[in-house]
């Protein structure tokens, strides 16, 4: 899987912005990571299909295809307060909550090495 720079500098904004509680940071580096796979050519026609659907929520903050090109799983950010709303109008287009935030393990915890240039041995993804 072909690996960008611009890809990698989002990767670590996004996770400077998560460190540092910006949420606003975050939400701009998720989108333009989306935005990334995108101009590469890594998301399926289905996928942009569904992302653009999703993403006509207006408590929608940014969303995303997760896995093998963005065919698996669809990443979607939305304010706490509209989690059951956003859930429920999910479910009318037909589409399946997998997980949320209170169903996920917090403690988690992934290590990569992405670029050895730009990030430190062992580097750990908190």
């Amino acid at each position: 899987l072909p690996v960008s720079d611009r890809l990698i500098e989002l990767a670590l904004a996004g996770k400077a912005a998560v460190l540092a509680g910006n949420e606003k940071d975050f939400i701009g580096t998720w989108r333009a990571y989306a935005d990334e796979l995108e101009r590469m050519q890594l998301v399926t026609t289905h996928t942009r299909g569904l992302v653009a659907q999703v993403a006509t929520h207006p408590a929608v903050l940014g969303v995303k295809g997760c896995g093998a090109l963005g065919a698996d799983v669809l990443a979607v950010l939305v304010p706490t307060t509209e989690m059951a709303a956003v859930r429920l109008w999910l479910q009318s287009q037909d589409l399946h909550v997998a997980a949320s935030t209170d169903q996920v393990e917090r403690g988690i915890s992934l290590e990569a090495v992405l670029a050895p240039r730009l990030l430190k041995e062992n580097e750990t993804w908190a």
